[in-house]
């Protein structure tokens, strides 16, 4: 997962904790307030992350991401070392 990402979920998370930016519904209970914070989180979440991903990879931030299939060595090569003296 690109770090960028990661970071920006934590500050969303952070402004849209009840209390911080906004509380709604302004009368509901400690249930409801957390139940509309979490869906308002997941919506604009899924709507931004993909946008951020891609940002993150034009700046070519590195993160938690696997390495590309290119970096690993090829088959061909791990068997060049097959006619070494210690076997």
């Amino acid at each position: 997962m690109s770090l960028l990402v990661i970071l920006f979920s934590a500050v969303l998370f952070f402004i849209l904790t009840p209390g911080i930016v906004l509380r709604l519904p302004k009368s509901g209970d400690k249930y409801t307030v957390a139940g509309v914070h979490a869906v308002i989180f997941s919506l604009i979440f899924g709507l931004t992350h993909k946008f951020v991903w891609r940002l993150g990879s034009k700046l070519r931030l590195e993160g938690f991401e696997e390495p590309s299939p290119q970096s690993e060595p090829s088959p061909q090569s791990k068997n060049k070392n097959t006619n070494s003296p210690h076997k």
